[in-house]
């Protein structure tokens, strides 16, 4: 079996909450690896949602949207498009500045 292969049965089993040993320690080490490889590409909207106490549960709603893209400053400015809706005026601002400054980098020559 390629890493690949094993990669994807684990993430199956987990999603559907399988029986698999280690699994809480794997989804622990995900959501540790998503909340810091967030908070390093996006960091000001990520220090305004700690600051209301809703970081983590922003973390765990991205993670849910599945399929992130291979390169981490594109699931930033995923994660920072998202939450430009948000319903709170300083979230959506810092998300957006966030986001434009992430597009902008992924633009051809930016």
């Amino acid at each position: 079996m390629t890493l690949g292969a094993y990669e994807q049965v684990v993430v199956a089993a987990l999603r559907a909450e399988a029986d698999l040993d280690g699994a809480d320690v794997v989804r622990w080490a995900v959501r540790c690896w998503a909340a810091a490889s967030l908070a390093q590409v996006c960091p000001l909207t990520s220090a305004v949602l700690a600051g209301r106490d809703r970081w983590e549960h922003e973390v765990d709603l991205q993670l849910e949207q599945g399929n992130r893209p291979a390169a981490l400053h594109e699931w930033g400015r995923d994660f920072a498009v998202r939450m430009t809706d948000d319903a709170d005026p300083l979230v959506a601002a810092a998300a957006g500045l966030e986001a434009a400054a992430l597009s902008r980098g992924a633009a051809p020559g930016g």
